[in-house]
């Protein structure tokens, strides 16, 4: 029994009905034997041979046709039946057509041979055989490093530069890049709409390979502490629409908090002062908190800066200590840094998330007001003089003559007081202006005057004044007395 072979591509019937042969190769990845989506390739190998007719003209036309028929266009159904039952149908597009209008034996036969190259992604159906996802390429790369050489761990102060049993914490850090490049060729399908490469690309991306958590290495190669969070994790998506493909680069810093910090610490002793100071100068900058499961959102940079300020703020005072190495006082007791700084800036930079700092200590004695942000006090003791006369002689090439009266003149002493004060806000109070001078520094005066009645029979105020400008905080405090005996 005879059997009965058709082939169709779109709507051209082939007659005669060409030899074909199927082939597909298996691609896979090398290091994780996936497979990969390669199609289905139909060659195609037939002879255009016209019956009652003579000449080459029907050839001519023949060959028009497939041209025609075969050019660059979107995708034909192809079926090949073999006694009723399809073999191969599905889409196809065509990848080479070629066209031999005789041959080698015999140049005048009027034939032409023709072999057409057909790709399909399954001989019955819409996915392809070995890879239903529909990629053709994957490459997935991971990289883990220390972010500056930030070896974190606790260190001992103590005996470095004095005795006092602190430390300082340094935070560990690291950077890990994720790469992805995902290709996929377009896709023909009879029952859906076509599909470009890379929007199957994008699908693959998202279910099989994208995530939100970074792998941490290889436990004794390179293994990220299991303890620390993830931040900054920013995604460059990159998309070639001609090419079918997709590409991702994901970056994570890894560290204990949401923001990392380097801070420096100097000791300043100069023979131009008796205080020591210290400055601490640091810079944190903050990391982001980021989500991609919708729109690309999270926490901004400069919020983890400011919640990691807060956090060490008060820990500035103790790393400035670290470094202090004492001083002694008039008494001969120690002396210490005061808690209260000599001057500090603070500043921040929104768009790139960081905070900075400088802070300056010296070991200055406490305020005798502590609401006082400074303060100067001068005491001038005025000793007698000896009180001769004067004589003058004229003539005498040795000039004066000096008699001495047998007395001496007035002894003398005298406080100043200089402070910045808490600033006076109010102008009127009850429609009066009632502001007056501070007298935080009254009682500190007044014990002065009393050591001085208690060392001298006669003590007698000379002056006493105060100076007060309310808006700027400036306050002045002077008094003087002549102090002596009776006898």
């Amino acid at each position: 029994m005879a059997t009965s072979v058709t082939m169709t591509y779109g709507s051209y019937n082939f007659s005669p009905v060409p030899s074909y042969t199927y082939s597909t190769s298996m691609e896979r990845t090398p290091g994780t034997n996936i497979c990969l989506s390669t199609p289905v390739e139909i060659q195609l190998e037939g002879l255009i041979f016209p019956t009652g007719t003579y000449g080459f003209g029907p050839v001519t036309s023949g060959i028009n046709e497939l041209i025609e028929l075969f050019k660059c266009t979107g995708c034909q159904d192809f079926v090949i039946s073999c006694d009723g039952d399809n073999v191969v149908s599905g889409l196809a597009k065509v990848t080479n057509f070629n066209v031999n209008p005789r041959t080698d034996s015999d140049l005048f036969v009027n034939t032409a041979a023709y072999s057409v190259t057909l790709q399909m992604i399954n001989i019955s159906g819409d996915e392809y055989l070995n890879q239903p996802s529909g990629i053709s390429s994957i490459s997935e790369e991971w990289s883990i490093e220390f972010l500056d050489e930030r070896i974190g761990g606790t260190v001992s102060t103590q005996n470095v530069f004095n005795s006092d049993a602190r430390s300082v914490t340094i935070q560990p850090a690291f950077t890990i890049s994720h790469s992805i490049n995902v290709s996929a060729p377009f896709i023909c399908q009879s029952s859906e709409l076509d599909v470009t490469g890379w929007q199957r690309a994008i699908d693959y991306v998202r279910n099989e390979l994208a995530v939100s958590t970074p792998e941490t290495g290889s436990f004794g190669l390179f293994a990220v502490p299991a303890d620390l969070g993830y931040y900054n994790h920013f995604r460059t998506f990159n998309k070639n629409v001609h090419d079918g493909s997709i590409s991702i680069n994901d970056t994570w810093t890894a560290c204990e908090s949401g923001a990392l910090e380097d801070f420096d610490v100097s000791l300043d002793d100069s023979v131009d002062s008796y205080l020591k100071s210290v400055t601490v100068n640091g810079t944190i900058q903050g990391l982001a908190s980021i989500g991609y499961d919708t729109a690309a959102t999270g926490v901004p940079k400069i919020q983890n800066a400011f919640d990691y300020f807060k956090a060490i703020s008060g820990d500035i005072y103790s790393r400035a200590a670290t470094i202090y190495n004492g001083n002694i006082d008039s008494s001969g007791n120690n002396m210490s840094l005061n808690i209260n700084p000599l001057n500090y800036s603070i500043g921040y930079n929104t768009n790139g998330g960081s905070v900075t700092y400088n802070y300056t200590f010296n070991d200055r004695p406490y305020n005798c007001v502590p609401t006082a942000k400074s303060e100067i006090i001068n005491i001038t003791e005025g000793n007698p003089n000896d009180v001769f006369s004067n004589i003058t002689i004229l003539g005498r090439a040795a000039g004066p003559l000096y008699q001495d009266i047998n007395t001496i003149g007035q002894r003398t002493r005298e406080i100043s007081i200089e402070a910045i004060l808490p600033p006076d806000t109010n102008c009127l109070t009850n429609g009066l202006y009632t502001v007056i001078a501070p007298t935080g520094y009254d009682a500190f005066v007044s014990g002065y005057e009393s050591s001085l009645t208690g060392t001298y029979a006669q003590v007698f105020v000379n002056s006493e004044n105060k100076t007060w400008t309310p808006k700027e905080g400036r306050f002045t405090f002077n008094k003087s007395w002549t102090v002596g005996g009776c006898s």
